[in-house]
């Protein structure tokens, strides 16, 4: 059933809980589908997908210490949970997640392990020496170096957002970043 032609998302999201007083794991929460901070409780998923059916693989609740400090990150959570995937024998077509899980460390584990990945990328990030939202971007793919990723990285500007990949090749272009996002 989990076979090669399939895909990885890793995403989240906050299931609301505005009145809760004392409900364990809800937390003041950025929500972007509201706007602002939110009392929720935040889920991340690791899913399988294969176009027809989706299945997760693995979840994380969002968690405080006593400290107030985070138990694991998001970003450490998808990094255990793809490696958890790989340790299965899952072999994706590729993976899809948003800037929130777009470390370095991330992009580099998943070169590492020969995956194909797309992501949306935050505009402050450096490539090829010079911060994303400084950069006039044509409406074509421009190959280089994201700061701190030892792979080159393809990236694109659509609408405002910035896409990159580590796909290469003469068939890379902006609609194909964007679409496999």
């Amino acid at each position: 059933m989990i076979g090669q032609a399939c895909w990885l998302e890793v995403d989240d999201t906050i299931i609301e809980h505005p009145y809760a007083k004392k409900i364990e794991c809800v937390y003041w929460q950025y929500s972007s589908k509201n706007s602002g901070f939110i009392e929720g409780i935040s889920l991340t998923v690791l899913a399988w997908c294969d176009g027809k059916q989706t299945i997760p693989i693995k979840f994380m609740v969002y968690e405080k210490n006593s400290e107030g400090k985070a138990i694991k990150t998001k970003n450490e959570f998808a990094e255990e949970a793809l490696e958890y995937a790989k340790n299965l024998g899952i072999t994706p077509k590729q993976i899809c997640f948003d800037s929130k899980f777009s470390s370095k460390s991330l992009l580099n584990k998943l070169h590492s392990f020969g995956w194909i990945y797309f992501t949306q990328i935050a505009s402050n990030r450096v490539f090829n020496g010079q911060q994303l939202k400084m950069r006039r971007f044509q409406p074509y793919v421009e190959e280089g170096n994201l700061k701190g990723v030892g792979h080159k990285v393809n990236i694109t500007k659509y609408c405002k957002r910035y896409y990159a990949t580590n796909a290469t090749g003469k068939s890379i272009t902006s609609k194909f970043i964007v679409k496999n996002y």
